[in-house]
């Protein structure tokens, strides 16, 4: 094994974070894992499966930075800057009435899927410039020491090799080869039932454990064992653990571990077609798993490139207007996310699977998907009255900016 600037680390199991519908047997070919060439600062270049900061390796997996800038933020008419009606919470349900300035340049965060990215090109320690398959180039601030690019790269010649962040020149993205074969554990899948509902997808139990392979731990009359999920019916809290059922019958009370009690970080779940959802502990109430899904994913090719968002903006007045759109004057494409809370559910959902979004006062907002699902969503600036407004660029060449509490609704296209 080669080590670049760390110590030697060793893969201890290929994590599967996983979006769409992916089944990865033992030894089965997978289009899904992120393959790349890394490129460092002093020329040496490595070609094969990457893994980032040990956690994201999959084309549907998301990469978070933060933007460096906001080109859409001198959109706004100055006579907007000025809202003698705008509420802003100030804690316990109180609201306080503004007429100052508003702070429309608070810094947004940026969220894709590594399968919507060309290359990534790494300009100084503090910001990197991110490419996406529509030649589209965003700047993001980092921080090579704590970042999501400490590289594990698996080199089709050297083999295994970790990269820090700190030396990391380029990464260019490719088509998976159909050659790659990964020898590791299906994904665990099931359905999910919480307090609000129920969940069917790709699970990441603990927000660590996603293969079939992976154990939950737990006691059971005074007797420390391990489950692995391949040999799991289902899992149902009850008190203060879990009652687990094995596909044989048997039903086990495991207590006094973080994997099925209130320390459980957590589970998220990955649906298709509409986005990922994490569930606190406190919500969870059941898992049901299902062994036999045999789909396959979606490989790099598979991700098109990013479209600008558009639609129809309807305002409280009547008024209707059309054509390209910012959101929350900083999301433009469709390939971005969308995120919010209902309860202690966070939702995240790329725009290309939202069919419209109407603000329901100032705290939500309805979301309705294109497959016809609605959700009321808050707690997050996308869908409440922290919400920085929406830019209507029209086809007559013209624009016009909407504050949060002047909007109706919001139809895409």
């Amino acid at each position: 094994m080669i080590v670049i600037n760390k110590q030697i680390r060793v893969f201890i199991l290929v994590l599967l974070s996983i979006f769409f519908n992916i089944h990865i047997s033992n030894g089965q070919i997978s289009k899904n894992y992120i393959y790349a060439k890394v490129i460092t600062k002093d020329s040496s270049s490595f070609l094969g499966l990457v893994k980032f900061n040990k956690k994201l390796f999959m084309w549907s997996d998301f990469l978070k930075l933060n933007k460096l800038d906001n080109p859409y933020s001198r959109y706004i008419p100055k006579k907007k800057l000025i809202v003698s009606n705008r509420l802003v919470e100030i804690g316990d349900g109180d609201f306080k009435r503004l007429d100052k300035n508003l702070n429309y340049l608070k810094n947004h965060s940026f969220s894709v899927r590594f399968g919507f990215i060309k290359a990534i090109d790494f300009i100084d320690n503090n910001y990197l410039l991110l490419e996406i398959k529509n030649k589209k180039f965003i700047k993001l601030s980092y921080n090579s020491f704590f970042s999501d690019f400490d590289i594990e790269i698996k080199d089709r010649e050297f083999g295994e090799i970790n990269i820090d962040a700190s030396i990391i020149h380029r990464i260019e993205f490719m088509k998976t080869p159909d050659d790659i074969v990964i020898s590791k554990s299906k994904p665990i899948y099931g359905t999910v039932q919480t307090q609000q509902g129920k969940f069917t997808g790709f699970i990441r139990w603990d927000m660590d454990e996603v293969l079939e392979d992976d154990l939950i731990d737990g006691n059971w009359k005074n007797k420390e064992i391990s489950i692995a999920f391949k040999s799991i019916h289902s899992i149902k809290r009850h008190n203060d653990g879990c009652i687990v059922k094995t596909l044989s019958g048997r039903e086990l009370y495991l207590r006094h571990s973080n994997d099925i009690s209130y320390g459980n970080r957590g589970l998220e779940v990955n649906m298709p077609n509409v986005g990922k959802v994490k569930i606190s502990w406190k919500d969870f109430k059941s898992l049901n798993l299902n062994h036999a899904i045999t789909t396959e994913g979606i490989g790099y090719a598979g991700y098109g490139a990013a479209k600008r968002l558009s639609g129809k903006v309807f305002l409280k007045d009547s008024s209707v207007y059309s054509g390209i759109i910012v959101y929350d004057l900083d999301e433009a494409m469709s390939v971005e996310n969308i995120n919010g809370k209902n309860s202690n559910l966070r939702f995240s959902i790329p725009f290309m699977y939202i069919k419209s979004i109407s603000p329901m006062g100032f705290k939500y907002s309805k979301v309705r998907l294109k497959n016809g699902t609605e959700l009321l969503l808050g707690g997050e600036n996308d869908v409440n009255y922290k919400n920085d407004g929406v830019l209507v660029f029209t086809k007559s060449g013209n624009y016009e900016f909407f504050h949060w509490f002047e909007i109706k609704n919001i139809k895409f296209d």
